[in-house]
């Protein structure tokens, strides 16, 4: 007889990974014993410990038995875009004793305790029957899979068959198509819509995909991502497009009767996907687009709280955490490492905590040695149209280059002159940056009247086109504000204007150039506050991770000296800040009969 440890080891909670435990547990093998367990991550969040899931099945029996279980065992565990690593390993003696000794749990306890079914809508054992045109089941969407039991996720009234063929045709005709809430269309804005793939067969000829990219798009979470289409394609002009594939069964069979018309992709509005990035080596969510439930740790001092959009509130030792409606957040850098720390006060001693933006503005907070935080740096609000923005830089020490500038690129200013910026965060993060950097680059001059989302998409898709080792500096001098430090960004805009005076037509390389000057400047203001607090880790957050440039250029610069940290368990750039609301302490507030009040509000 031997032992075998199969280990499914993921940077988050997978659901469906421990409903199939249980699944295994409850239905048992033939001539098998079968031993489960969830290995959480040991400490709270943020620690030293291993920060990672594991699900683990212990498998014990006759070698042939247990070959043709893990055969099946394979496809009974599809892939996640948050697995890390699957493991197995013969058990010897010794650890299987350990684990006889140790904690393990069966059907009944731990593996079904969830809030909720993890269905999945459809897997590798049904997608291939209702999915493919020349299977005999092809188009029965409430085909019932015992695997992943996805036909329990079909709305109401959900289309047939004839349904859907007339649905297809009605698009091809019409071009436009509204169903379960969402638009498809065949040409669509690119703005605040996916990219849904019809033909997965042909994702690499419209998209500049890679295989960790393939592979995310294909796991079960089916979640969204951003990539650039391929040089010069006819007819993909955006800078960058947010992908994904189908994930529904009526998304699966509609995508499927396109494919056969020639149909590549649609365009997805009203689009409730969840957005991933690589963040070191790691798929991370950008902001929560559902509910969820996690494990409390520490001690909140609050049961409820709600920042940027979410709510966070606490019951029976687990978080519920709850989208809301957007909204900005203040102190982002502070909300966000109390979050991923989960915790507040002394606990936060010798950390900083680098905010990149998003939702805020680019942000640095530490916590010295006893408990007190401060906030570093915060930068500035743009104005928020062009002609202000025009109008400072005319009264800064950059008038003279500007005006060269303005003569010899009257396009770019004009770009520049027709900006509006939202007063929600493009204003006050760096989107508005490098939306003035394409505009002074010429990166808007093929759009009439773009919007800083469309330039500052061009900027970073223009710096991920630079292969080269180095690039000039780009000054993003350290000013004194009111309250907190800041960057003088007229300075920034004028000395990439200098550059293109002096005859450089590089763009990638000058738009790389401002996302590595800016790791170097945010590395070398990090070097500065050790000195003084004794910086031990940096906690990075915001969606502005997702440019894969400053997120790169930012691990090089600033990991050399400190350990670069995130929570995966957590989003980057939204309901993080709720959960470090629970660990906020308030100052005390009198209302007008003088009693003491509380808000836990942003």
């Amino acid at each position: 007889m031997k032992t075998i440890s199969f280990e499914f080891v993921t940077s988050r909670d997978v659901p469906f990974y421990r409903q199939t435990l249980a699944a295994l547990m409850h239905q048992g093998a033939p001539n098998l014993q079968l031993r489960a367990r969830i290995k959480q991550p040991a400490h709270s969040l943020g620690s030293d410990g291993e920060n990672h899931w594991c699900y683990q099945l212990i498998v014990s029996g006759e070698q042939h038995c247990i070959e043709s279980f893990a055969d099946e065992l394979a496809a009974k565990f599809p892939l996640s875009c948050f697995l890390l690593d699957a493991r197995v390993s013969a058990l010897t003696q010794e650890q299987i004793e350990a684990l006889t000794a140790s904690h393990s749990t069966s059907a009944g306890e731990d593996l079904a305790a969830h809030d909720h079914e993890a269905t999945l809508p459809f897997c590798g054992h049904c997608y291939p029957r209702l999915g493919d045109n020349q299977s005999p089941e092809f188009g029965q969407v409430s085909l019932i899979c015992p695997h992943c039991h996805g036909e329990q996720q079909l709305p109401a009234g959900a289309p047939t068959m004839d349904e859907l063929k007339q649905l297809a045709g009605n698009l091809i005709t019409d071009g436009s198509l509204v169903l379960e809430g969402k638009t498809y269309q065949l040409v669509g804005n690119v703005a605040g819509s996916s990219l849904l793939i019809t033909n997965p067969n042909t994702l690499s000829s419209h998209l500049a995909v890679s295989d960790a990219d393939v592979l995310a798009l294909s796991s079960i979470e089916k979640p969204r991502l951003r990539v650039l289409p391929t040089g010069e394609h006819p007819r993909l002009k955006a800078p960058s497009y947010k992908v994904r594939f189908a994930h529904s069964r009526v998304e699966l069979v509609l995508c499927e009767l396109l494919r056969v018309k020639g149909i590549d992709w649609l365009f997805v509005n009203k689009d409730n996907a969840m957005d991933i990035c690589a963040v070191d080596g790691r798929w991370q969510v950008i902001c929560e687009s559902e509910a969820r439930t996690l494990r409390l740790s520490g001690t909140p001092m609050h049961n409820q709280a709600s920042a940027a959009g979410y709510l966070a509130h606490t019951h029976n030792g687990k978080i519920r955490l709850t989208p809301t409606s957007f909204a900005s957040v203040k102190t982002p850098s502070l909300l966000a490492i109390r979050g991923q720390l989960q915790a507040g006060n002394k606990s936060l001693a010798h950390h900083a905590s680098l905010y990149l933006g998003g939702k805020g503005a680019l942000e640095i907070a530490t916590v010295d040695g006893q408990g007190k935080e401060e906030i570093f740096f915060t930068q500035t609000p743009l104005p928020d149209n062009g002609y202000e923005i025009y109008r400072l830089l005319m009264e800064s020490p950059q008038r003279q280059v500007l005006e060269k500038f303005k003569s010899l690129y009257p396009q770019e200013c004009l770009c520049m002159l027709d900006l509006i910026l939202s007063p929600t965060a493009e204003r006050g993060n760096l989107q508005g940056i490098w939306a003035l950097g394409a505009c002074i680059l010429g990166l808007g001059l093929n759009k009439e009247k773009p919007s800083v989302e469309y330039l500052a998409d061009a900027l970073v898709a223009e710096a991920q086109k630079f292969r080269g080792q180095s690039a000039p500096r780009i000054d993003y001098p350290l000013i004194r504000g009111e309250a907190v430090r800041s960057f003088n960004w007229c300075k920034t805009l004028g000395t990439l204007m200098s550059f293109r005076l002096a005859g450089d037509t590089d763009a990638p390389k000058l738009a790389f150039a401002m996302m590595d000057s800016l790791a170097d400047y945010l590395a070398n203001w990090i070097e500065h506050l050790d000195l003084n607090v004794g910086v031990k880790q940096v906690y990075l957050s915001g969606s502005e991770l997702a440019n894969p440039v400053l997120a790169k250029r930012v691990w090089l610069r600033l990991g050399k000296n400190f350990p670069l940290l995130t929570a995966p368990e957590l989003d980057l750039d939204g309901s993080l800040f709720a959960l470090g609301g629970l660990y906020t302490e308030l100052p005390r507030r009198f209302g007008a009969l003088g009693r003491e009040t509380q808000s836990v509000k942003d």
